[in-house]
């Protein structure tokens, strides 16, 4: 809604400030500076991106200066765009199969079509590599002690926060145990809570600045 909006957003909207900010930024290319909404959306189409209005029809640059009112349902899905492009560029194949081997080493792993499916598929190694360090660790301790960890099939799989959780937990145990994600073969939403406020802590506590842009609340609610 454009009335809970400053007016100097609508205005970096409006005139494609803000989108050549993350272009430049993607890239470290000041030549993405001054671009116009066409300039913008000619570059995410080299880069194969593609927009479309919920509507399927095509954006242009009239309807993306206008800001009075500003139409958000158009910027939403250049702002889509832009963060599908980003993760294009920084989860590309080579870069997840590279990450894998870096903790298993004899993976067999097909390098992904796309950077979606490279996610699921890093995370998922993630997972297993968690469960064989606890191993390692518990050595001929209880086996039922094991968290049976679920493959990551796809996005909406994620939203009770048990492979996202497995992930921090593998790479950062000092920050999050293990013991702590609540595993369940029906995950309630009070588990999917936890799991993500464990990982939403986190990403406040410990990183340079929060990637976690939503509440944990929102992504549970996510898998419908």
């Amino acid at each position: 809604n454009q009335e809970h909006l400053k007016p100097q957003i609508v205005h970096a909207l409006s005139n494609a400030e803000l989108y050549c900010l993350a272009l430049a930024n993607i890239y470290s290319d000041p030549n993405y500076h001054n671009q116009n909404h066409c300039g913008i959306l000619q570059a995410l189409a080299r880069k194969g991106v593609y927009l479309a209005e919920p509507n399927n029809t095509q954006l242009t640059e009239t309807i993306l200066i206008q800001n009075s009112p500003l139409k958000m349902s158009a910027h939403m899905a250049v702002i889509e765009g832009l963060m599908v492009l980003y993760a294009k560029e920084v989860v590309t194949g080579d870069r997840v199969v590279s990450a894998i081997r870096r903790f298993d080493p004899q993976a067999e792993v097909d390098v992904p079509a796309d950077h979606e499916k490279g996610l699921l598929l890093w995370i998922s190694h993630a997972s297993h590599a968690l469960i064989a360090k606890i191993q390692t660790e518990e050595g001929a301790g209880d086996k039922t002690r094991l968290p049976e960890l679920p493959a990551a099939k796809d996005f909406q799989s994620l939203c009770d926060g048990v492979g996202l959780a497995a992930v921090v937990a593998f790479y950062c145990p000092g920050e999050l145990n293990w013991m702590d994600i609540r595993v369940s073969k029906r995950p309630s939403v009070a588990d999917a809570l936890h799991n993500l406020s464990l990982v939403h802590a986190f990403c406040n506590r410990c990183l340079p600045y929060s990637i976690f842009h939503m509440q944990p609340e929102d992504v549970t609610y996510m898998r419908g």
